[in-house]
């Protein structure tokens, strides 16, 4: 079907051919919990972790999401309909209207259904989101899922930030869990030496944080803008790390450990 689609869109044919050779003949495997299954043929689809797939999936997808663009049904900014947030295989659909939502999940089902995909029920929720606005919100809606009720949930992740029912649950939400991936990201270096005493020396250890463990912490935050108490708690988890990495006292000056990473404090 990718073939296919990537023929009538008239790409170039060399660049086709080059397409074609990448999935040609593929075969897979799944690792899940430190055991691997047996090999099986691939014989549809996008290549898994491909640096081409997420733009493949985007052509792959591109009718849907054309019918979602000219669609009356969910969300709009003026004009401009902002039913479907999509990347690569994510997509959140958005309305305010639960019968216009019934019908945009229809469109995903009939397009997954003519092009031979499946979609994950376990994967596919609801999330309804408070509005100030109304004095009530209707929590008592039931959205299928072909003809499976589809769970109501309080949060759930889309493109790794994390969605709930309100902006500020969003937020808190999403801080803590970019905190504790940060910090596993910092213990599965302690073997590399990022541990403080004994351990790398300064200069090395902040390149490591700036590079592994920082952009963890800081993911999607400059979508969802954490408010105060929550930058707080990023800022608490930076400075305990940093001083532990860089031998300093947990009592230390905050501008010790800023001049460090190159930073200054007002």
């Amino acid at each position: 079907m990718l073939m296919r689609t990537l023929f009538l869109l008239d790409i170039d044919p060399a660049t086709w051919s080059l397409i074609d050779d990448l999935h040609l003949n593929t075969s897979c495997n799944i690792k899940w919990k430190n055991q691997l299954s047996k090999e099986f043929k691939v014989h549809q689809g996008v290549k898994q972790g491909g640096l081409l797939s997420a733009d493949l999936y985007k052509l792959y997808i591109e009718d849907l999401l054309s019918l979602y663009e000219t669609s009356n049904q969910g969300c709009k900014i003026g004009h401009i309909n902002i039913n479907a947030v999509a990347c690569a295989d994510d997509i959140a659909v958005l309305s305010d209207n639960p019968y216009d939502l019934q019908i945009l999940i229809n469109h995903a089902l009939q397009y997954s259904q003519l092009h031979h995909y499946t979609l994950q029920p376990q994967k596919s929720v609801i999330i309804e989101v408070d509005n100030k606005a109304r004095k009530a919100t209707n929590h008592n809606c039931v959205f299928n899922l072909n003809n499976q009720e589809m769970p109501n949930v309080t949060s759930s992740s889309h493109l790794g930030i994390i969605r709930s029912t309100s902006r500020m649950k969003s937020e808190t939400l999403h801080v803590e869990q970019n905190t504790k991936k940060a910090r596993r990201t910092a213990y599965s270096l302690l073997s590399a030496g990022f541990h403080g005493t004994n351990g790398l020396d300064p200069v090395t250890s902040i390149s490591i944080y700036k590079t592994y463990i920082q952009p963890v912490l800081t993911y999607g935050l400059e979508i969802l803008q954490p408010g105060p108490s929550n930058m707080i708690k990023l800022e608490k988890f930076q400075k305990s790390l940093l001083k532990k990495v860089l031998s300093l006292p947990p009592n230390t000056p905050d501008p010790a450990y800023l001049y460090h990473i190159g930073c200054t404090s007002n």
